[in-house]
């Protein structure tokens, strides 16, 4: 599976997260203590949400965040 973290305050993007089977290759469910590992300086488990990823990708030439009312993710064009 594939997870968003972002930030609470701002809907900005902090990183992406996804665990594979190293035998199948298959995505498979992560442990929150895994998505929130290493997160960006200056950020703690408190600053930042999960979301589970609704897209396959992202588009290049888009900005996406997370709607914070919403809890969806959304695009604009650069």
């Amino acid at each position: 599976m594939k997870y968003v973290v972002y930030n609470n305050s701002t809907g900005e993007i902090v990183r992406t997260y996804r665990k594979i089977c190293g035998e199948s290759g298959e995505l498979i469910p992560a442990e929150q203590s895994d998505i929130l590992s290493d997160l960006p300086l200056g950020l703690t488990e408190e600053d930042v949400s999960i979301l589970p990823m609704q897209l396959d990708s992202f588009e290049r030439g888009k900005i996406y965040r997370v709607d914070l009312e919403t809890q969806q993710i959304v695009s604009e064009d650069r």
